[in-house]
């Protein structure tokens, strides 16, 4: 687990304080979610230090709110500097502090194409997006409390499971296209010829589709089956070259056993 500061404790703290989320003991476990160990890969990976603050999933936190604007995670509050909430502020940010090794492509047109896929993973409408509203159809291992939340979150999830099921195919089917033309140009990555944001956000989303093993990521037993069973949702549209790549990429670039 990480060592978790309270917001409280984090707001007079310099440097860089990382919000991410953390579970309720005896309530809901600590899991990794796809957002937030993207941002926390971001900085490790680049080697910046940060301190890791707590917000408690799914509840409403007036300190937070009253501290980043929001009540979720991740937020990167850095210094004295407005909060950084999305994936592509924090990307920004993360390049800034530690400019090397550098996560996004230097040729524009790969750098906007792997803006265009970061954000099908991790945008609205993105693959993340909609297993949470699979997850929230289920109605699983969620408390009242956290339904409410998502519920508003989420437009009310008016999109069946089956629609977001759907959505998710057709990310993965785009994205494995893209890594397969890459490939056949002779890059060994997602996009371009080296490591960038995309190959960790992917990284660390595809949890969501097919669970990290376990000596990479000791995931609570419900989040495993969760993940799972949406494998079996999204079936043959999961492409196991992703994977492999996957697997490559914690290998080589991430701190293991990672913590959440």
């Amino acid at each position: 687990m990480l060592p978790f500061i309270s917001v409280s404790e984090a707001i007079g703290r310099p440097g860089l304080r990382l919000v991410l989320s953390a579970g309720r003991p005896g309530v809901s476990p600590s899991v990794p979610g796809p957002w937030g160990q993207s941002a926390k890969a971001l900085f490790d990976i680049k080697g910046v230090p940060y301190i890791p603050v707590a917000q408690i999933r799914a509840i409403k936190d007036d300190a937070l709110r009253h501290w980043t604007g929001q009540d979720s995670a991740p937020v990167a509050m850095y210094e004295n500097e407005r909060p950084r909430t999305r994936w592509y502020e924090i990307l920004q940010l993360a390049e800034r502090l530690a400019p090397e090794p550098r996560l996004l492509p230097g040729d524009e047109s790969v750098r906007a194409e792997m803006m265009g896929l970061a954000h099908s993973l991790l945008g609205e409408d993105g693959l993340a997006w909609n297993v949470r509203l699979i997850l929230l159809k289920s109605q699983e291992h969620l408390t009242d409390e956290a339904s409410l939340i998502w519920r508003a979150r989420y437009g009310d999830a008016t999109r069946s499971a089956d629609d977001a099921a759907a959505r998710v195919r057709n990310i993965l089917q785009h994205l494995s296209a893209k890594f397969r033309e890459n490939a056949a140009l002779g890059g060994d990555h997602l996009v371009g010829d080296r490591l960038t944001a995309l190959d960790i956000f992917w990284a660390c989303t595809s949890t969501l589709v097919a669970p990290f093993p376990e000596a990479y990521c000791p995931m609570p037993d419900f989040y495993r089956k969760f993940s799972e069973r949406v494998g079996r949702l999204v079936g043959e549209a999961l492409d196991p070259a992703l994977i492999e790549h996957r697997e490559r990429i914690i290998a080589d670039h991430f701190p293991l056993p990672m913590q959440f």
